[in-house]
């Protein structure tokens, strides 16, 4: 009896082990950029003062997936959560844009197995707490994926040139 209780706990423990690692392998890549706009027209309310004045910041990931099709939920930068607008990249390699520091062009190739996501970041009144603790300037990621919650940190954005001369 001794040795089926063995076997059932190295079977178990495998298993439990299998499925941490699948979790993690969902996420292959994942680059995150943003954009500083400044506007040139400010809109105003009835007694003349500017309703969105000031620059205005989108955050975009793009993130590289292996196997089924994830649902992105949310993402939380410094204390500030966002909910996500995702759409899949069709081209390969997916042109982003050009680094505002060095004016170099960037793109990203992706596996041919693999699926591009392109997440854009919507800023929300919503106070959910993070699930895993970030640093300051860290941006987590969290969806699902055939029932299991994944999460990704990216610890490094990129800024992307606006188009105007800045």
């Amino acid at each position: 009896m001794r040795w089926f209780h063995r076997y059932f706990l190295v079977f178990f423990m495998a298993g439990t082990f299998n499925a941490c690692a699948q979790r993690n392998k969902i996420i292959a890549n994942a680059h995150a950029f943003y954009v500083v706009t400044i506007p040139g027209n400010i809109a105003v309310d009835e007694n003349g003062r500017p309703r969105n004045a000031g620059q205005d910041t989108s955050t975009f990931v793009y993130v590289e997936t292996t196997g089924s099709d994830p649902i992105w939920q949310y993402a939380w930068i410094n204390d500030s959560v966002y909910q996500i607008d995702f759409s899949k990249v069709k081209e390969n390699p997916a042109q982003v844009g050009f680094d505002k520091r060095t004016r170099t062009k960037i793109t990203i190739p992706v596996a041919s197995a693999n699926t591009l996501w392109m997440l854009r970041l919507v800023p929300t009144d919503a106070k959910y707490p993070a699930p895993e603790k970030i640093m300051q300037g860290e941006l987590l990621l969290q969806g699902v994926s055939k029932k299991t919650r994944i999460t990704k940190k990216v610890n490094f954005q990129t800024e992307l040139h606006s188009g105007f001369s800045q």
